[in-house]
């Protein structure tokens, strides 16, 4: 079975859910999915950005902390223009603490011209609604060249 982690980068208001809903979205489709809890699970590791610090080491350990790091198949990072400077280090940090499979990036900064500029070390890129391809991107033994 495949395990996979979405990190998202929200902004949350006091006394609201840490998921907000375009990750509650992606996750209701996993579960939707066919082979959920047959060939592959996801988790939701939400990371609060309202204070403006992103610390790549601090959240490679929650990553490890909640699945440890190296039984992840893979991990879709949430990227958007407040997290877009910590997606690369944070790749990086998670292969130095043992990570070997698949970052699948999508979010509003990831195009389909310019993604690879700008996080060359992604392996799978999803531009636009992700309900039907995070899914398959998960599913995948072998990394695309292109985007889901």
């Amino acid at each position: 079975m495949k395990i996979s982690l979405l990190v998202t980068f929200d902004f949350t208001q006091r006394g609201k859910s840490g998921t907000g809903l375009a990750a509650g979205s992606l996750i209701a489709a996993c579960e939707a999915h066919p082979d959920y809890n047959n060939k592959f699970v996801i988790e939701h590791l939400p990371i609060n950005s309202d204070d403006n610090n992103i610390d790549v080491e601090e959240i490679a350990e929650l990553i490890n902390n909640q699945i440890p790091i190296d039984t992840l198949d893979s991990i879709g990072l949430g990227c958007y223009c407040w997290s877009s400077i910590a997606i690369e280090p944070l790749i990086a940090q998670c292969k130095k603490i043992g990570f070997t499979g698949k970052f699948i990036l999508g979010g509003p900064e990831v195009h389909d011209k310019t993604c690879r500029k700008k996080y060359p070390n992604g392996d799978i890129y999803i531009s636009g609604n992700a309900e039907i391809s995070l899914p398959k991107a998960i599913l995948m033994n072998d990394i695309p060249l292109m985007g889901v």
